[in-house]
C-alpha cells in the first residue's frame, strides 16, 4: 500500500537498490490523507527515485516455491515478480463501544474513530 508505512519502506528498499512496485487501491499515495493533488506529488517524487506504481488494484495472490516468493498478482490479472512482499494495508479502528457510548466519530473517509478537535 502507498501509505506512510509503504511509502517509507519503498523508499528505504530503493535506497538499498532494490526494484520497488507498490500496489495501491486507490488513484494516488496517501489519498484519503493528504488528497490527490499532494498525493501526485508524492507520486512524481517516488516515481524520480525509481519506485514504480500499480494504483487502482488489490494484491490477490502471493506465489512462491520452498518458500520464496515468486511473485505478487493482483485483481486486475498484472502478475509482478517479487522476492519480498510487505502488506502495509493500514488499520480500521474498532469503534463500537465508542459509537455505543454515544460518543462523535469521525467520518470513515477521514480515518473513523473517535470526533477530535
Amino acid at each position: 500500500g502507498a501509505g506512510w508505512i509503504g511509502l517509507e519502506v519503498a523508499a528505504a528498499a530503493r535506497g538499498y537498490g532494490a526494484e520497488v512496485t507498490v500496489v495501491e487501491a486507490e488513484p494516488t499515495p496517501l489519498h484519503q490523507v493528504i488528497g490527490p493533488e499532494l498525493g501526485q506529488i508524492f507520486t512524481e517524487l517516488h516515481s524520480a527515485h525509481g519506485v514504480r506504481f500499480h494504483f487502482g488494484a488489490r494484491l490477490t495472490e502471493i506465489t512462491g516455491q520452498d518458500g520464496m516468493v515468486l511473485a505478487a498478482r493482483t485483481d486486475d490479472g498484472e502478475e509482478h515478480p517479487a522476492h519480498d512482499v510487505l502488506a502495509a494495508i493500514g488499520a480500521a479502528p474498532r469503534s463500537a463501544l465508542a459509537e455505543a457510548a454515544g460518543l462523535e466519530m469521525a467520518d470513515r473517509a477521514h480515518g473513523g474513530g473517535i470526533a477530535v478537535d
